[in-house]
């Protein structure tokens, strides 16, 4: 299975061959979007119960992203991409709360979820992304989200983005994510690359 480091790669040096100019690790939720969609959940959503030290009940403000994976824009449209590699992480309101959140943080005008063509392991589906259109189609549909898939070496629209409401532009910096990727193209034509990889333990440790 492909990761999902590898899935933002390659949809980045796709999306500049095709002319875009491309970050990683965009703010596309305004202050203003962020304060409204916080204010508007159920107190029981804003905070999350735990237990502290001595036993009691302690209560932490949740979090609501505001970073997604890819933007990129021909200078017109801000078109956001989040991309994930495994259905479990569908499968959590959190994420589809996290993808909403973009959709109307008023910084982009489409959103994509990305995924990839990888056999389907759970019954009835041949492909992956067969098990998301029949799981969750009607989220996407609902709120405007599009849905790309990575079939081999290219990227294939299932479900396209409706158009937003964007009132602002985001920010595309050469920040972090963009240097690892520079350094992955950089370094791919002589070696075999992969981001946030898991390094083996010394047999000393």
């Amino acid at each position: 299975m492909i990761s999902e480091t590898r899935i933002v790669h390659e949809l980045w040096n796709f999306l500049e061959r095709n002319g875009y100019d491309v970050a990683g690790e965009v703010k596309v939720v305004s202050e203003e979007a962020y304060y409204k969609i916080w204010s508007s959940k159920p107190i029981l959503e804003r905070f999350k119960p735990y237990i502290d030290g001595s036993g009691a009940i302690r209560f932490k403000k949740r979090g609501i992203s505001t970073t997604i994976d890819l933007v990129a824009t021909d200078g017109r449209e801000f078109i956001g991409f989040e991309v994930k590699d495994d259905f479990n992480e569908l499968s959590s309101g959190t994420f589809w709360d996290q993808m909403i959140c973009y959709a109307n943080g008023g910084m982009l005008d489409r959103l994509f979820l990305v995924f990839h063509d990888g056999e389907c392991i759970h019954g009835g589906y041949e492909k992956e992304y067969e098990h998301i259109l029949k799981s969750y189609g009607h989220l996407p549909d609902r709120y405007g989200i599009g849905l790309i898939v990575l079939e081999g070496n290219s990227f294939d629209v299932k479900i396209d983005a409706k158009k937003l409401n964007r009132i602002s532009a985001p920010k595309l910096e050469r920040n972090e994510a963009w240097l690892k990727h520079v350094l992955w193209n950089y370094f791919e034509s002589k070696y075999d690359v992969e981001g946030e990889a898991i390094s083996p333990k010394s047999m000393y440790n």
